[in-house]
């Protein structure tokens, strides 16, 4: 290829960067994997943890939700699984334990272990 400006010529060369594309294709890789492996900490393990206690929902109800939901419905399914593990939760206690079973007493962490 040549470009003749002026009368004069010259040869145009293409530059060559594939030596740096590489790099930045490992460093996109590495990051892409960090987030996917703190995001999944988090939800897996951190979230139930966190949940068990602010909800009182076993963990396992928790990650069967999560795992259940996502294989249905895909990301949003794992975002949107834990409200409904504690309505479910708080719906049987209520209308099933208390109102059918007759039991009013709340457990506490005593009665847990």
């Amino acid at each position: 290829m040549s470009d003749t400006r002026a009368g004069q010529k010259r040869e145009i060369t293409p530059r060559d960067d594939s030596t740096d594309q590489p790099a930045a294709g490992r460093s996109g890789i590495l990051a892409t994997g960090l987030a996917l492996l703190v995001t999944s900490v988090a939800l897996f393990v951190i979230g139930p943890l966190i949940q068990r206690q602010a909800v009182d929902a076993p963990p396992a109800w928790t990650l069967v939700a999560i795992v259940l939901l996502g294989a249905l419905f895909g990301v949003m399914g794992i975002a949107l699984a834990v409200p409904p593990v504690a309505i479910g939760r708080v719906a049987i206690i209520r209308f099933y334990v208390e109102d059918y079973l007759g039991d009013d007493r709340k457990p506490t962490t005593a009665d847990k272990s």
